[in-house]
């Protein structure tokens, strides 16, 4: 029932069809070395290899003459593979061992440069993936939009790799993230989706609650509020809203 679920909502929800692509190998990148005085963001955009939120944020950084130069993070298994890239729990592992790796060297080769990290929807798992995997304080700041991830993701490990915590953007109108509570997410299957309820803290020690104030949930409060981003699952790719809303956190004025 599942399977004829997702075959039947692909197309409507997810804008492409999957092709099927196996996973291949971690693939590692040099990230090229900013101006002075600039900082990297790396960008790991949604399923099928799209490049939404990293072309248009490389774009609205460029119109503001930001001091931020923006990584894409080549993740997918391919152009149109939705489903593999959504469901790969292992591929998600793997991608954000290697992207780990290469924020590592960039941290060691720049050691003043400020580092921030973006996932939307599916990529959302590899740049949790990443983060888990560095020391603590090795980014500045993680940013996800319409996570594709189970809400109890346990963030504790971001958490401790980000100095300045986790901001995540989340609606209750993003019907991707409600079809996937029913077909499941790389991370779980039947549970809330954060992309649109949030993230529920796990607290299991005194320290986790003074970990998780590091967390900070947006929840859409209009298109207004929001810069027009309407409320969908799409919404986090509007130029305004990345203008507005994320390029001051990542620039470190909100």
């Amino acid at each position: 029932m599942v399977r004829r679920l997702c075959l039947i909502l692909a197309p409507l929800c997810l804008g492409a069809v999957c092709q099927g692509c196996a996973s291949g190998p971690a693939r590692v990148t040099t990230a090229a070395a900013p101006p002075a005085g600039y900082g990297m963001t790396f960008v790991a955009d949604g399923s099928g290899d799209l490049r939404q939120v990293s072309d248009k944020l490389a774009n609205v950084a460029k119109e503001e003459r930001a001091a931020m130069v923006v990584e894409r993070v080549q993740w997918s298994h391919g152009k149109g593979a939705v489903f593999p890239d959504l469901y790969d729990a292992e591929h998600h592992q793997a991608q954000g061992k290697a992207l780990a790796q290469q924020i590592i060297t960039f941290r060691t080769e720049h050691p003043t440069s400020r580092i921030c990290l973006i996932g939307y929807s599916s990529g959302a798992s590899v740049a949790l993936a990443a983060a888990e995997q560095v020391p603590p304080g090795t980014v500045d700041r993680v940013i996800l939009l319409s996570p594709s991830v189970a809400a109890r993701h346990d963030l504790r490990p971001t958490l401790r790799a980000s100095r300045e915590g986790i901001d995540t953007f989340n609606s209750e109108r993003d019907a991707i993230c409600l079809s996937l509570y029913a077909l499941g997410t790389g991370d779980g299957v039947g549970q809330a989706v954060a992309g649109r309820s949030g993230f529920e803290p796990i607290c299991e020690r005194a320290e986790d609650h003074q970990l998780y104030k590091g967390l900070r949930q947006h929840f859409w409060q209009g298109g207004e509020q929001w810069a027009g981003h309407n409320g969908g699952h799409f919404g986090c790719f509007n130029g305004e809203f990345l203008r507005v809303q994320v390029l001051p956190r990542l620039l470190g004025r909100q």
